[in-house]
């Protein structure tokens, strides 16, 4: 990841909401929480249907022309959005210590995303 991608994550990180808007959101996410679920695991299946995601030991892959496609419709914002999202998930899941043989493991699937 170069110096750019990274301050450029750090720069688009949202600032505090306020209580009222969080509350605000967070009723209207639960109003749609059900629709929103529904389709997910509409498209989801679809997905597995054609093979273009499929899930093996809990770990999902994604095939190379589903990739590709989302990655050509992205604009350069969304791009780097998308670079950021994932780029926040796996800092989230990094939990290496080498102190630790017991985090080794977990940390060695992670690294080829990294």
């Amino acid at each position: 990841i170069s110096l750019a991608v990274a301050v450029s994550c750090r720069w688009q990180a949202p600032a505090a909401i306020p209580v009222r808007s969080a509350r605000r959101v967070s009723l209207a996410i639960a109003e749609d929480a059900d629709a929103l679920s529904a389709e997910g695991d509409r498209v989801w299946m679809l997905l597995k249907q054609f093979s273009l995601l499929s899930i093996h030991d809990r770990y999902g892959s994604m095939h190379r022309l589903l990739q590709r496609l989302l990655r050509a419709l992205q604009d350069e914002k969304q791009t780097m959005q998308s670079v950021c999202f994932c780029i926040g998930a796996l800092a989230n899941l990094w939990a290496f210590d080498p102190a630790d043989i017991t985090t080794w493991e977990a940390a060695g699937r992670l690294l080829e995303h990294v």
